[in-house]
């Protein structure tokens, strides 16, 4: 029950929502109201995470769930089910392992599909992305916002996500470009993040079968994905595998690395995407990075590393390190 209530003290502790409030009180009026309780029972259209809730059913839109704050729990099961280690996480249906007074579950946005008319940019708009020094030209909805894929709506089913020696396509058209939203971290009351959905795990296919890639970043803003990848025999099988289907490297790259020199020491760099569009002009180029199975330094050190260019021919490449002209 949310009371008002004045005291002569000189602190007031009010614990009914997600914030606790410290109020002064030596002029006996109350600094701070409160909009909702802890699990969002209460008293505006938008509650205390900023959802909006539906006037007639009386449940709040968290995008790809609703949930009731009369119950305290989602109307329907998180599809990404819980974790063995967290037995609070296993209830699907649970709001924040039952403690909105620490956390909260905002909706996961993680990928922006890049732009088709690179020329006129028809039907897209500009986003900042962390770490890019300019903006990127993404697909846009009807009303001009940013069209955003979530990793949560891949993983449920309901879009689509493949990695390939085109790049990392989604729903079967699009390439993703991969953004760290703060939105789809759950952190605790310590800014603490205990829970991150932005990272994906997809199985390769086509010249990239029997990889597995996981997508965590965009090489700072450099590229469109980036992230690890993982292969079910030695460095050397891996290496022979892509030499076999067709990857590529620059001139000298190998032979640099092999010194320790360039962004990818130690390591053999197998790109895709030439072959397919004009040398100047190649788009949307895969680059998995295999470590050399002898090296001079810890092997933890040398990533097995796997990038997207927005560009795959040497001067677009080098555009998009300098992070010019990256969509």
């Amino acid at each position: 029950m949310l009371t008002k209530r004045n005291y002569d003290g000189n602190t007031l502790l009010r614990r009914e929502t997600s914030t606790v409030y410290a109020l002064p009180s030596h002029n006996l009026d109350l600094r701070r109201s409160l909009s909702a309780c802890a699990f969002g029972h209460a008293l505006s259209s938008r509650q205390f995470t900023g959802k909006e809730r539906d006037s007639e059913s009386g449940l709040d839109n968290f995008g790809a769930r609703y949930n009731s704050s009369n119950m305290g729990r989602f109307m329907s099961p998180d599809p990404m089910g819980g974790h063995l280690l967290d037995p609070q996480t296993l209830n699907r249906y649970a709001y924040v392992r039952n403690n909105p007074l620490n956390l909260t579950d905002p909706t996961g946005l993680d990928f922006y599909l890049q732009c088709t008319d690179e020329k006129n940019h028809n039907g897209c708009t500009q986003v900042q992305i962390k770490g890019s020094s300019t903006p990127t030209w993404v697909q846009a909805d009807k009303n001009g916002n940013a069209t955003i894929i979530t990793s949560d709506s891949i993983r449920a089913g309901d879009n689509t996500a493949t990695v390939d020696e085109h790049g990392v396509t989604i729903n079967g058209k699009s390439q993703g470009i991969y953004f760290d939203n703060p939105a789809s971290q759950t952190r605790d009351a310590n800014g603490t993040v205990v829970d991150d959905r932005n990272p994906i795990t997809l199985a390769g296919s086509s010249a990239l079968k029997d990889f597995t890639i996981t997508i965590n970043g965009n090489c700072g803003g450099t590229c469109l994905s980036s992230g690890t990848w993982s292969y079910p025999g030695s460095l050397e099988d891996a290496r022979a595998t892509l030499y076999g289907r067709g990857s590529f490297s620059f001139p000298g790259e190998d032979e640099k690395a092999d010194l320790g020199y360039g962004d990818h020491t130690y390591s053999t760099q197998h790109r895709f995407g030439a072959s397919t569009c004009p040398f100047f002009s190649c788009r949307n180029s895969p680059h998995i990075s295999v470590p050399n199975s002898w090296v001079p330094v810890p092997k933890d050190t040398v990533p097995q590393g796997f990038h997207v260019d927005a560009h795959g021919s040497f001067i677009g490449h080098q555009q998009d390190v300098q992070r010019k002209g990256v969509e």
